[in-house]
């Protein structure tokens, strides 16, 4: 399997666990504590982004001819399963399961 077809996967199983999401998000979690929910994961996406950040500079010193779609990837996956996860950990959290 060629880099190119694992990148789609990881892109494709990205959107249908993001789609799962959306539905269990929109259904399962209580309107009152969305919006204090949402602080809260904005705040552990800044933190992720600036890990990620850090690391980029890191990967770029060492290797500086990496290609540039990895980064763009990492940053959006990084993105995407940060507010999944920080959205299911303060759900279950805040209501306690």
């Amino acid at each position: 399997m060629s880099e190119t077809n694992i990148l789609r996967l990881i892109v494709y199983f990205t959107g249908l666990v993001y789609l799962m999401f959306y539905i269990y998000e929109k259904y399962f979690i209580d309107k009152s504590i969305k919006k204090i929910i949402s602080y809260k994961v904005a705040q552990s996406q800044q933190i992720v982004t600036a890990i990620i950040i850090c690391t980029t500079v890191i990967i770029y010193l060492i290797n500086p001819k990496l290609d540039y779609i990895y980064i763009i990837l990492l940053f959006t996956l990084s993105y995407v399963y940060t507010y999944i996860f920080a959205t299911l950990y303060y759900k279950f959290k805040t209501k306690g399961g």
